[in-house]
């Protein structure tokens, strides 16, 4: 089933959470919190996994997570590298992604796309900055007239087929 109000599948009863262990208490963890507390699903701190920062720790700790019995049904991961060895890890243990375990990304990076099973993400429309590497490099090399600029980037679900 698929709840076409946000694209995210309907039918989910356990959400785990796959971070770097440094943003347990960071904005994503909150929105993590938020989205189950809509939804009336339990915020299960055995669920929250950490590795998302290395992709050898993620893979370990997924494929951990996929052999469990009460493994949830959708994964919330940190970051979308970390996503997309979950992907890997998930197929390898024989679970199908998004019919056994759904698996949404943050970062929308150009690997999620073009992935076995296309990486549903969090993230800005897209993931090329030249413009602010262009700046930086202004404020860097004290180029005459560069001044500190915010920049505002806007982030939104990509929906593709994980999830």
């Amino acid at each position: 089933m698929r709840n076409t109000s946000c694209g995210v599948r309907d039918d989910l009863d356990t959400v785990g959470r796959f971070l770097n262990p440094q943003a347990v208490n960071g904005s994503r963890h909150a929105a993590y919190h938020s989205f189950l507390q809509a939804r009336g699903l339990p915020l299960r701190d055995d669920l929250v996994i950490g590795g998302a920062e290395a992709r050898k720790a993620a893979f370990a700790n997924v494929t951990a997570l996929a052999a469990r019995m009460d493994r949830p049904t959708a994964l919330f991961v940190e970051s979308d590298l970390a996503a997309v060895t979950a992907l890997h890890a998930f197929e390898e243990a024989g679970l199908s992604v998004p019919g056994d375990i759904a698996v949404i990304g943050c970062g929308n990076i150009d690997e999620g796309e073009f992935s076995h099973t296309a990486l549903t993400t969090i993230g800005p429309e897209t993931a090329h900055y030249d413009h602010f590497a262009d700046h930086l490099i202004s404020l860097i090399s004290a180029t005459p007239g560069a001044i500190p600029t915010l920049f505002s980037v806007s982030w939104q679900l990509v929906r593709r087929t994980s999830a």
